[in-house]
């Protein structure tokens, strides 16, 4: 192979505002990632599953553990532990913040147990503060405790007193001083757990967890410092197939008035708790750009309700959404320049798919109309066809895109992933021939780039910019010893 040019170019540069790499609302990328909050399902509700096949190992649910059993009467993955007795524990209308609690029943014989395994880093700290909302009836006990992964290892323990019939918020901090089981050789396994003794019953809500270095008190330190060493320029949000289901609003107002609600793009659930406003403080944090990523369901999300986004995160304090930001501790407008509208709209697995991008371009212009009387300096970003996609055949969508909406866009999103060869197709090629072929596929972006520059011209649509809001390595393969994998130097080098 040739030596590659590295000198510097004066005649060039990398545009800062080409960005992009995978990440969205599922278990890990944002919770705990930015939003260091451990506790999966802190509100005690239904599991959402969007089909059979979910139950599969293969699920995008979050759930770091596969073994963890559905239990009757227990929100899932929460587990129970009947230490003697016949304890009844079920789910009960009248949550503290949802719809749902966790019941737990005893008569004198009984000792029940309702716990869940968590991964925390042991490594970086050791002193995590615990929140949650209880009430009871009659006369029981109700102890908090943490463990290791074997729940016989009782670590640390607290009786909490003053529990009532009214719901009230309770506020611990464990210092945990060793591990035993750990996971990917950095965090350490234990379980929060709660156990009920007495007569009568304990209900639960609303179950969080942070470590006590969190900067705010909510966000990952590690992010915080990643991002500020590395400084990239913009962080799309909330990014993804998640983005067609969400509705901004369930995200803003106090913790305690968020629903936690299914998650529609990848089963399980979304707290809320890091809503809007999080956001954009973690953006203030670490000195990035925020991109809005709208959602597009017609019918479902109205230009309405995307006028009103726009108009909290940049009106002014005479304007409704101006007041109700105000009126959650952010006076100032935000002035979020950069918004998308639609993710991966052309795909049948998406939520809000349309077909024919004549159709989602008059529901992008209903949009972008309604956004733009709000505040008319927003730049809009628009569904672009998939660079990836091209060898499923040609499609029109960028063409029809362009013809239709073209006069009201400022710049079309391109996704691009690197799949590479499955098993099979691989055979007993060597890795680095894999390797070779997975970063070959920049020609193929250079192609796809080459085409939108000739169609913006030819429809004189060249104040149209590019830009890469989604991409990576996704292998078809788990034989990851042959092939690049997401956190990898080649990914970079791939696109």
């Amino acid at each position: 192979m040739g030596l590659l040019d590295l000198q510097p170019h004066k005649d060039w540069s990398i545009n800062p505002m080409l960005f992009g790499s995978y990440s969205e609302e599922h278990w890990g990328d944002y919770t705990p990632g930015i939003f260091e909050q451990y506790i999966s399902n802190p509100s005690f509700e239904h599991w959402y599953i969007k089909s059979e096949d979910d139950r599969e190992p293969e699920d995008k649910s979050g759930i770091v553990w596969r073994d963890i059993p559905r239990m009757a009467g227990v929100a899932f993955p929460w587990e129970k532990m009947h230490k003697s007795g016949k304890p009844v524990v079920e789910l009960v209308k009248g949550g503290a913040n949802t719809d749902l609690a966790q019941r737990i029943s005893v008569s004198s014989a009984d000792t029940a147990m309702l716990y869940q395994r968590i991964p925390l880093p042991f490594y970086r700290v050791k002193s995590y503060s615990i929140s949650f909302y209880a009430k009871s009836s009659g006369n029981v006990k109700l102890k908090v405790f943490m463990s290791t992964g074997d729940l016989a290892d009782c670590l640390t323990d607290k009786y909490v007193t003053a529990l009532s019939g009214d719901w009230q918020k309770f506020e611990l901090v464990f210092h945990l001083d060793r591990q035993k089981e750990t996971l990917m050789r950095r965090y350490g396994v234990y379980n929060l757990g709660f156990e009920v003794t007495g007569e009568g019953s304990v209900d639960l809500d609303m179950v969080t967890l942070f470590p006590t270095d969190c900067v705010d008190g909510i966000y990952n330190p590690e992010t915080i410092a990643y991002f500020r060493n590395y400084k990239p320029k913009m962080i799309r949000w909330p990014g993804g197939n998640f983005t067609s289901g969400y509705h901004w609003y369930d995200g803003v107002g106090k913790f305690e008035d968020r629903k936690s609600l299914p998650n529609r793009a990848w089963g399980g659930l979304c707290t809320n708790l890091l809503g809007l406003d999080e956001f954009m403080r973690f953006c203030e944090l670490v000195d990035i750009v925020p991109v809005m990523g709208v959602g597009y369901d017609r019918g479902v999300i109205t230009p309405e309700e995307v006028a009103d986004w726009v108009e909290y995160c940049n009106g002014d304090l005479t304007t409704p959404m101006g007041r109700l930001r105000a009126e959650n501790g952010h006076p100032e407008p935000y002035n979020v320049k950069y918004w998308g509208v639609g993710n991966e709209v052309y795909g049948p697995y998406q939520i809000g798919h349309e077909p024919d991008s004549d159709i989602y371009a008059e529901g992008l212009i209903e949009m972008i109309k309604a956004m733009r009387k709000v505040d008319s300096t927003i730049e809009i970003i628009a569904c672009g066809y998939g660079a990836h996609n091209r060898f499923e055949g040609p499609s029109d969508w960028n063409e029809k895109l362009v013809r239709k909406a073209g006069g009201y866009i400022d710049y079309i999103d391109v996704h691009s992933y690197v799949y590479g060869p499955t098993t099979k197709e691989m055979g007993d090629v060597p890795r680095p021939d894999v390797v070779r072929a997975f970063a070959a596929a920049n020609l193929e972006i250079g192609e796809y780039i080459a085409e939108l520059r000739e169609l913006l011209k030819k429809e004189n649509m060249e104040h149209i910019k590019l830009a890469f809001l989604e991409w990576g390595i996704l292998p078809r393969t788990k034989n990851t010893t042959r092939v690049p994998y997401r956190q990898s130097f080649a990914n970079l080098l791939c696109t």
